[in-house]
């Protein structure tokens, strides 16, 4: 349905995203049926998108405790790295960290989950480097 406005432009009809109702705008850049459906819609996003990143800070939080335990192992027992199996079986999330970065020396990629980071030792990830971020 075509309507006419005020200013005599045409308004076409539209489809509300939150409710899927069809609507006449009344304005042209109108894209909700109704403010307080707006305001609802835009809620209920924030709150799915909070959630969203609550999980991912506590699979990042629970990959660094994890580290923590590799990290005073590796120093407890004097190694220089550990094997994929005790990764393995602490269940690292390989998909989850808070930041990256380059080593300088190897060139691979450091993933950091807050203080603690790996980087496998070889590209068929058999053992890794733990590191622990100093303080300085």
């Amino acid at each position: 349905m075509i309507s006419m406005n005020k200013d005599k432009f045409a308004i076409k009809e539209k489809t509300c995203p939150a409710t899927g109702k069809q609507f006449l705008p009344k304005r042209e850049n109108q894209i909700y049926i109704d403010r307080a459906t707006q305001i609802r819609h835009n809620n209920i996003q924030a709150k799915i998108k909070q959630r969203d990143l609550k999980l991912l800070n506590d699979i990042i939080k629970q990959n660094a405790a994890k580290l923590e335990r590799l990290y005073n192992h590796m120093i407890h027992h004097k190694l220089k790295s550990v094997p994929f199996e005790l990764v393995e079986y602490e269940q690292l999330d390989f998909e989850s960290c808070s930041t990256k970065n380059i080593n300088n020396k190897t060139g691979n990629i450091v993933n950091w989950c807050m203080d603690y980071g790996y980087e496998p030792t070889n590209n068929s990830m058999t053992s890794f480097f733990i590191y622990k971020k100093s303080n300085a």
